[in-house]
């Protein structure tokens, strides 16, 4: 997938599709997350996985939620805002 198949800008996006809490370590610069089961092998005490990645930042990188105006979405829109929240928050 590249940015600007979405709107973004023209360099690419590497990305990977995470299926675990295991491969969605601090090798990978930010997630972007969807929809998902909550009951994800290895969230432990965490109500989702999405929470436990936000509460152990030392172990998982930066979590950006993919929402519509229903909750978690992933849809060209809601990926787009997404990868604005990304830039601002490596530009920072």
């Amino acid at each position: 997938m590249h940015a600007y198949d979405v709107g973004g800008d023209l360099h690419e996006v590497p990305y990977a599709l995470c299926h675990g809490l295991a491969t969605c370590n601090s090798s990978y610069s930010a997630v972007i997350v969807g929809p998902m089961h909550h009951s994800v092998e290895g969230r432990g005490d965490a109500s989702s996985a999405i929470q436990r990645m936000k509460d152990h930042p030392e172990s998982y990188p930066p979590v950006i939620e993919a929402r519509d105006s229903n909750g978690l979405k992933i849809t060209n829109n809601s990926f787009r805002e997404a990868l604005k929240e990304l830039d601002e928050l490596f530009a920072a």
